[in-house]
């Protein structure tokens, strides 16, 4: 199975349909010795809040980092599923996955780091712009004069072509499968979040997270 892990900022906001009362009761499962939530499962059967993020303030983040990430997941999983999340239909996400530890670490959650996950967002778009270079370096003709005779030194169907159509996908905010972050919001998924995104962040963090998922190609 081909894929991309990438880390994935993810408005949450657009996920509004969530059941506090099943995080209640996985909570309530794990072992006694963690049991010193009793005030939080309270407020969050009382309160039914719809959006995961409004659990965050009740929580001691770093303790429950995982159980957090493991709701935002469920969450993100039954959200999108199966389906295409691209309006191509070429790419899904992996439901099956599991992150490893060091994965779970690059986790941000803007409710809890909010700076943390602005820089994280306002850097994308650089990032990108390297990870395109980075992949066009790949390619034998990386540092070849741009002019009317480039077209000459391209192989058709190579490994050239494919690397060059991948780097200006990514850089016209295009998803594939050589970009290992992405940006899903209710307009789909691109490579880096647009300037009403950034203004969206930057008045309502906790609306946002960053998790690794994984994709592949849906005829995979």
């Amino acid at each position: 199975m081909s894929g991309i892990q990438a880390n994935t900022l993810v408005d949450f906001s657009v996920f509004s349909i969530y059941d506090p009362n099943d995080a209640a009761k996985r909570i309530l499962a794990m072992p006694s010795s963690c049991k010193n939530l009793d005030s939080m499962i309270s407020g969050i059967l009382e309160n039914k809040p719809k959006v995961l993020n409004e659990i965050f303030t009740n929580i001691k983040f770093k303790e429950w980092k995982d159980v957090i990430l493991e709701e935002v997941y469920k969450a993100v999983i039954k959200a999108l599923g199966d389906e295409p999340v691209d309006s191509d239909g070429h790419y899904r996400i992996v439901t099956d996955w599991e992150p490893s530890d060091d994965d779970r670490e690059n986790a941000i959650f803007g409710a809890a780091t909010p700076k943390e996950l602005f820089y994280f967002a306002q850097g994308m778009k650089d990032d990108c712009r390297e990870m395109a270079t980075a992949l066009l370096k790949k390619s034998s003709i990386y540092g070849y004069p741009f002019n009317k005779d480039f077209i000459k030194y391209i192989e058709m169907d190579s490994v050239e072509s494919y690397v060059m159509r991948s780097a200006f996908e990514m850089m016209d905010n295009t998803f594939n499968l050589e970009s290992p972050i992405a940006t899903i919001t209710d307009s789909g998924i691109k490579v880096f979040p647009n300037s009403d995104d950034i203004e969206k962040i930057t008045e309502n963090p906790a609306n946002w997270v960053v998790v690794p998922l994984l994709f592949k190609e849906c005829d995979d």
